[in-house]
Protein backbone atom coordinates (compact mmCIF):
# COMPACT_ATOMS: atom_id res chain seq x y z
CA UNK A 1 0.00 0.00 0.00
CA UNK A 2 2.87 2.35 0.78
CA UNK A 3 4.33 1.96 -2.70
CA UNK A 4 0.93 2.23 -4.39
CA UNK A 5 0.25 5.46 -2.52
CA UNK A 6 3.62 6.91 -3.55
CA UNK A 7 2.99 5.92 -7.16
CA UNK A 8 -0.22 7.99 -7.08
CA UNK A 9 1.40 10.97 -5.38
CA UNK A 10 4.31 11.16 -7.85
CA UNK A 11 2.51 9.75 -10.91
CA UNK A 12 4.86 6.78 -11.12
CA UNK A 13 4.16 3.40 -12.68
CA UNK A 14 4.31 0.39 -10.41
CA UNK A 15 5.76 -2.58 -12.29
CA UNK A 16 4.77 -6.09 -11.24
CA UNK A 17 8.39 -7.23 -11.21
CA UNK A 18 9.30 -4.60 -8.59
CA UNK A 19 6.34 -5.52 -6.41
CA UNK A 20 7.35 -9.19 -6.57
CA UNK A 21 10.87 -8.27 -5.45
CA UNK A 22 9.55 -6.26 -2.50
CA UNK A 23 6.89 -8.75 -1.38
CA UNK A 24 9.15 -11.79 -1.73
CA UNK A 25 11.97 -10.04 0.19
CA UNK A 26 9.61 -9.18 3.06
CA UNK A 27 8.21 -12.73 3.15
CA UNK A 28 11.70 -14.22 3.17
CA UNK A 29 12.96 -12.10 6.06
CA UNK A 30 9.86 -12.51 8.24
CA UNK A 31 9.61 -16.25 7.54
CA UNK A 32 13.29 -16.73 8.34
CA UNK A 33 12.96 -14.74 11.57
CA UNK A 34 9.92 -16.81 12.54
CA UNK A 35 11.78 -20.05 11.79
CA UNK A 36 14.81 -18.98 13.85
CA UNK A 37 12.62 -17.92 16.75
CA UNK A 38 10.14 -20.80 16.90
CA UNK A 39 11.63 -23.76 15.01
CA UNK A 40 12.27 -25.59 18.28
CA UNK A 41 8.65 -25.08 19.40
CA UNK A 42 6.84 -26.27 16.29
CA UNK A 43 6.73 -29.77 14.81
CA UNK A 44 9.16 -31.09 12.23
CA UNK A 45 6.45 -31.08 9.54
CA UNK A 46 5.65 -27.40 10.11
CA UNK A 47 9.34 -26.51 10.16
CA UNK A 48 9.87 -28.33 6.85
CA UNK A 49 6.93 -26.48 5.31
CA UNK A 50 8.51 -23.17 6.30
CA UNK A 51 11.80 -24.23 4.71
CA UNK A 52 10.02 -25.22 1.48
CA UNK A 53 8.14 -21.90 1.47
CA UNK A 54 11.43 -20.07 2.02
CA UNK A 55 13.14 -21.85 -0.86
CA UNK A 56 10.27 -21.12 -3.24
CA UNK A 57 10.14 -17.47 -2.17
CA UNK A 58 13.91 -17.08 -2.48
CA UNK A 59 13.71 -18.53 -5.99
CA UNK A 60 10.97 -16.04 -6.87
CA UNK A 61 13.03 -13.21 -5.41
CA UNK A 62 16.12 -14.03 -7.46
CA UNK A 63 14.01 -14.54 -10.59
CA UNK A 64 12.53 -11.05 -10.21
CA UNK A 65 16.00 -9.58 -9.70
CA UNK A 66 17.27 -11.28 -12.85
CA UNK A 67 14.51 -9.51 -14.79
CA UNK A 68 15.35 -6.09 -13.36
CA UNK A 69 16.82 -3.55 -15.75
CA UNK A 70 18.72 -1.71 -13.01
CA UNK A 71 21.91 -3.21 -11.63
CA UNK A 72 22.01 -0.66 -8.79
CA UNK A 73 18.50 -1.63 -7.67
CA UNK A 74 19.29 -5.36 -7.87
CA UNK A 75 22.50 -4.96 -5.86
CA UNK A 76 20.70 -2.96 -3.16
CA UNK A 77 17.95 -5.59 -2.99
CA UNK A 78 20.65 -8.22 -2.48
CA UNK A 79 22.23 -6.18 0.32
CA UNK A 80 18.86 -5.94 2.08
CA UNK A 81 18.38 -9.68 1.54
CA UNK A 82 21.68 -10.64 3.19
CA UNK A 83 21.33 -8.02 5.93
CA UNK A 84 17.93 -9.47 6.82
CA UNK A 85 19.09 -13.08 6.76
CA UNK A 86 22.22 -12.45 8.80
CA UNK A 87 20.81 -9.89 11.24
CA UNK A 88 20.83 -12.37 14.12
CA UNK A 89 24.39 -13.45 13.32
CA UNK A 90 26.12 -10.11 12.82
CA UNK A 91 23.85 -7.23 13.83
CA UNK A 92 21.89 -8.50 16.82
CA UNK A 93 24.93 -8.12 19.07
CA UNK A 94 25.00 -4.42 18.22
CA UNK A 95 21.37 -4.18 19.39
CA UNK A 96 22.51 -5.14 22.87
CA UNK A 97 25.38 -2.65 22.87
CA UNK A 98 23.99 0.39 21.03
CA UNK A 99 20.75 1.94 22.29
CA UNK A 100 18.19 2.14 19.50
CA UNK A 101 20.33 0.27 16.95
CA UNK A 102 17.51 -2.16 16.18
CA UNK A 103 15.02 0.69 15.70
CA UNK A 104 17.21 2.66 13.31
CA UNK A 105 18.48 -0.43 11.49
CA UNK A 106 14.97 -1.72 10.69
CA UNK A 107 13.72 1.79 9.89
CA UNK A 108 16.59 2.34 7.46
CA UNK A 109 15.88 -0.98 5.72
CA UNK A 110 12.19 -0.18 5.28
CA UNK A 111 12.94 3.33 4.01
CA UNK A 112 15.49 1.95 1.54
CA UNK A 113 12.67 0.08 -0.22
CA UNK A 114 11.08 3.44 -1.03
CA UNK A 115 14.40 4.77 -2.31
CA UNK A 116 14.62 1.68 -4.53
CA UNK A 117 11.16 2.41 -5.90
CA UNK A 118 12.22 5.93 -6.86
CA UNK A 119 15.38 4.59 -8.52
CA UNK A 120 13.51 1.76 -10.26
CA UNK A 121 11.07 4.24 -11.81
CA UNK A 122 13.88 6.66 -12.75
CA UNK A 123 12.62 9.30 -10.34
CA UNK A 124 15.92 11.12 -10.02
CA UNK A 125 14.82 14.58 -8.78
CA UNK A 126 16.93 14.80 -5.65
CA UNK A 127 14.94 17.33 -3.59
CA UNK A 128 11.53 15.57 -3.81
CA UNK A 129 13.21 12.23 -3.09
CA UNK A 130 15.03 13.56 -0.04
CA UNK A 131 11.99 15.32 1.40
CA UNK A 132 9.76 12.33 0.94
CA UNK A 133 12.36 9.85 2.19
CA UNK A 134 12.74 11.98 5.33
CA UNK A 135 8.96 11.79 5.79
CA UNK A 136 8.95 8.03 5.21
CA UNK A 137 11.79 7.59 7.71
CA UNK A 138 9.84 9.38 10.44
CA UNK A 139 6.75 7.23 9.79
CA UNK A 140 8.68 3.94 9.68
CA UNK A 141 10.52 4.98 12.85
CA UNK A 142 7.17 5.62 14.53
CA UNK A 143 5.97 2.19 13.43
CA UNK A 144 9.04 0.31 14.69
CA UNK A 145 9.32 2.11 18.03
CA UNK A 146 5.59 1.78 18.78
CA UNK A 147 5.71 -1.96 18.11
CA UNK A 148 8.62 -2.22 20.56
CA UNK A 149 6.26 -1.11 23.34
CA UNK A 150 4.47 -4.45 22.99
CA UNK A 151 7.77 -6.36 23.07
CA UNK A 152 9.44 -4.27 25.78
CA UNK A 153 9.71 -7.08 28.36
CA UNK A 154 10.85 -9.64 25.75
CA UNK A 155 13.49 -7.24 24.39
CA UNK A 156 14.84 -6.68 27.90
CA UNK A 157 15.18 -10.44 28.41
CA UNK A 158 17.09 -10.66 25.13
CA UNK A 159 19.18 -7.63 26.19
CA UNK A 160 18.07 -5.65 23.14
CA UNK A 161 18.33 -1.93 23.89
CA UNK A 162 15.44 -0.26 22.11
CA UNK A 163 14.28 3.34 22.29
CA UNK A 164 11.08 2.21 24.01
CA UNK A 165 13.06 0.22 26.57
CA UNK A 166 15.26 3.21 27.34
CA UNK A 167 12.50 5.82 27.64
CA UNK A 168 9.65 3.81 29.06
CA UNK A 169 6.06 3.91 27.81
CA UNK A 170 5.00 7.47 28.67
CA UNK A 171 8.13 9.15 27.27
CA UNK A 172 8.06 6.94 24.17
CA UNK A 173 4.48 8.04 23.45
CA UNK A 174 5.51 11.68 23.77
CA UNK A 175 8.48 11.06 21.45
CA UNK A 176 6.23 9.46 18.82
CA UNK A 177 3.81 12.39 18.98
CA UNK A 178 6.76 14.75 18.49
CA UNK A 179 7.94 12.67 15.52
CA UNK A 180 4.41 12.89 14.11
CA UNK A 181 4.62 16.68 14.38
CA UNK A 182 7.98 16.55 12.57
CA UNK A 183 6.39 14.41 9.83
CA UNK A 184 3.78 17.10 9.32
CA UNK A 185 6.42 19.83 9.15
CA UNK A 186 8.32 17.90 6.47
CA UNK A 187 5.19 17.57 4.30
CA UNK A 188 4.08 21.17 4.82
CA UNK A 189 7.51 22.63 4.09
CA UNK A 190 7.98 20.35 1.08
CA UNK A 191 4.74 21.48 -0.54
CA UNK A 192 5.20 25.17 0.37
CA UNK A 193 8.69 25.09 -1.16
CA UNK A 194 7.23 23.47 -4.32
CA UNK A 195 9.39 20.42 -3.78
CA UNK A 196 6.56 17.96 -3.11
CA UNK A 197 3.32 17.76 -5.12
CA UNK A 198 0.25 19.39 -3.57
CA UNK A 199 -1.44 16.02 -3.12
CA UNK A 200 1.14 15.30 -0.38
CA UNK A 201 -1.03 17.45 1.92
CA UNK A 202 -3.44 14.53 2.14
CA UNK A 203 -0.79 12.46 3.97
CA UNK A 204 -1.21 14.79 6.94
CA UNK A 205 -4.54 13.11 7.68
CA UNK A 206 -3.11 9.57 8.19
CA UNK A 207 -0.33 11.03 10.35
CA UNK A 208 -2.89 12.85 12.50
CA UNK A 209 -5.07 9.74 12.78
CA UNK A 210 -2.10 7.59 13.80
CA UNK A 211 -1.20 10.10 16.53
CA UNK A 212 -4.77 9.83 17.87
CA UNK A 213 -4.59 6.01 17.74
CA UNK A 214 -1.27 6.06 19.60
CA UNK A 215 -2.74 8.26 22.33
CA UNK A 216 -5.72 5.94 22.65
CA UNK A 217 -3.42 2.90 22.85
CA UNK A 218 -1.57 4.55 25.70
CA UNK A 219 -4.88 5.27 27.45
CA UNK A 220 -6.10 1.68 27.25
CA UNK A 221 -2.60 0.18 27.69
CA UNK A 222 -2.86 -1.95 24.55
CA UNK A 223 -0.16 -1.61 21.89
CA UNK A 224 -1.31 -3.53 18.84
CA UNK A 225 0.91 -3.25 15.71
CA UNK A 226 -2.25 -2.66 13.65
CA UNK A 227 -2.47 0.81 15.24
CA UNK A 228 0.54 1.97 13.23
CA UNK A 229 0.42 -0.51 10.34
CA UNK A 230 -3.00 0.81 9.34
CA UNK A 231 -1.45 4.18 8.50
CA UNK A 232 0.06 2.84 5.27
CA UNK A 233 -3.37 1.70 4.10
CA UNK A 234 -4.63 5.22 4.88
CA UNK A 235 -1.83 6.64 2.74
CA UNK A 236 -3.35 4.90 -0.25
CA UNK A 237 -6.93 5.82 0.65
CA UNK A 238 -6.17 9.52 1.06
CA UNK A 239 -3.88 9.55 -1.99
CA UNK A 240 -6.86 8.30 -4.02
CA UNK A 241 -9.09 10.95 -2.43
CA UNK A 242 -6.47 13.58 -3.23
CA UNK A 243 -6.37 12.46 -6.86
CA UNK A 244 -10.15 12.78 -7.10
CA UNK A 245 -10.21 16.26 -5.55
CA UNK A 246 -7.15 17.91 -7.14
Amino acid sequence: MEILAISLIFNLTVELNFLISVISLILIIYSWDFYQEYSYQIGKKQANLIIVFLLITIGLFFLSLSLSSSIAVSVTFLLLFFMGLFYNVYFKKLSSKIIGFKDFFVTACWSTLILLFFLYTNKTDVKPMMFFLAFVFTRDFTNIVFCDLKDESADKKKKIQTVAGLLGTAKTIRLLLLVGFLSGIIILSGVLLNVLPEISYFLLIPVFLTSLFILNSHRIKHFSPSVVDFEYFNWFVFAVIGKLIL
